[in-house]
């Protein structure tokens, strides 16, 4: 079975980090329909075992290993019959696109329409599963162990049992270069802060209510893009806000979509004293020709605007402390390393930032991931 086809298969299944149900069920499935042995643990992880060919069954076991979550994203202007995308309903759409370098080569490549493609490592396991339905491959006893939750804490590997697997050389399919094999790893960590704010009215006059909003970043993911120089939405609004007079007021603040994703967009609610209007949208003015000129080649979509709105009843103080921590956190890479050029050797990424319903808490602020290669 052409492991493409099986990828179009993958597509059609909701997967995000968390949500792994589904396609652990049907990995399930696959098994039962290749006459396949397989286990299933609390975290939806699966493994499926193939024999060895005949004559190879005393060879060591082999593990292939890859994940079953995506990080699940989609532009800020996608809809779908005319409503935003659902990562926990709908499908990934991919096509074939041409792309063409700067020397006129042209090249076709597989993209999904409006979202990420989740071919990490959805790719990663369609090869996986190409060959446990492949009878015509030479080999010992195999072991396909899909976990979930990679993107997001890696709790599925961290949760597998110690005998949930016979194999101890494992060959791991979750990687960027078709024809490259690497030797090495990378760790990764994430945190978590949350905080509890504590609303307070704004006076019936002298404020002015605002949006500001920093949309069209070209995202990515915070791993393998994160060198890229690309504009993080909610490292870069949180940077001008922490500029502006302490007099601002800041109802919300909200951005990215994902942990292991480069926030594309962010937007804060402002209120502006009266006699503070002039000094802030001149404020505003100079970021935007900031952000012009640092993103204009790596986000030559990303914009920044600002336009009156309906003013809020409450502000949060804590909110503006919240939002200069973040500004004042590092983003992007860190550290390259010394031995072989263009490796990252640390980076950090804020991926998601989000005040509740209610302005009384702020659960997901800071999200920073350490990637280690």
């Amino acid at each position: 079975m052409p492991y493409l086809s099986i990828f179009r298969q993958l597509c059609a299944i909701p997967r995000p980090s968390h949500h792994e149900g589904r396609v652990a069920d049907f990995l399930c499935q696959f098994a039962e329909a290749h006459h396949l042995r397989y286990r299933r643990d609390a975290n939806n992880c699966v493994v499926i075992e193939k024999p060895a060919t005949p004559g190879h069954e005393d060879a060591e076991p082999v593990v292939i290993l890859n994940h079953m979550d995506m990080v699940c994203v989609a532009r800020d202007d996608y809809r779908r019959d005319g409503r935003p995308f659902d990562p926990l309903r709908d499908e990934i759409r991919p096509y074939i696109g041409t792309v063409t370098d700067a020397e006129g080569k042209t090249t076709r490549w597989m993209k999904a329409e409006g979202t990420s493609l989740g071919a990490d490592n959805g790719m990663g396991l369609s090869m996986a599963l190409a060959i446990l339905a492949d009878d015509t491959i030479v080999h010992g006893p195999l072991e396909v162990l899909t976990t979930t939750n990679e993107e997001d804490g890696m709790s599925g590997a961290e949760g597998l049992a110690t005998d949930f697997i016979r194999g101890r050389k494992v060959i791991n399919l979750d990687s960027e270069a078709y024809d490259e094999i690497t030797v090495g790893a990378a760790g990764a960590y994430l945190q978590k802060a949350h905080w509890t704010l504590t609303p307070e009215p704004v006076s019936a006059e002298g404020y002015d209510a605002f949006t500001l909003s920093i949309t069209g970043g070209l995202g990515g993911h915070s791993g393998v893009d994160i060198n890229k120089g690309r504009c993080n939405a909610i490292h870069t609004l949180a940077g001008l806000i922490a500029g502006l007079a302490d007099d601002v007021l800041l109802s919300a603040f909200d951005g990215g979509t994902a942990n292991a994703s480069i926030a594309s967009a962010a937007t804060a609610t402002l209120l502006v004293p009266e006699s503070r209007a002039e000094a802030t949208q001149q404020r505003i003015d100079a970021c935007q020709r900031q952000m012009a000129e640092q993103y204009g080649t790596t986000d030559p979509s990303v914009r920044l605007d600002i336009v009156r709105g309906e003013r809020p009843t409450h502000h949060c103080p804590e909110l503006r402390h919240v939002v200069a921590t973040i500004a004042a956190l590092p983003c992007g890479v860190i550290s390259m390393r010394s031995d072989m050029p263009g490796t990252v050797m640390t980076s950090n990424n804020i991926g998601v930032a989000a005040t509740a319903a209610d302005s009384r808490t702020f659960p997901h602020l800071p999200q920073p991931q350490f990637r280690q290669r």
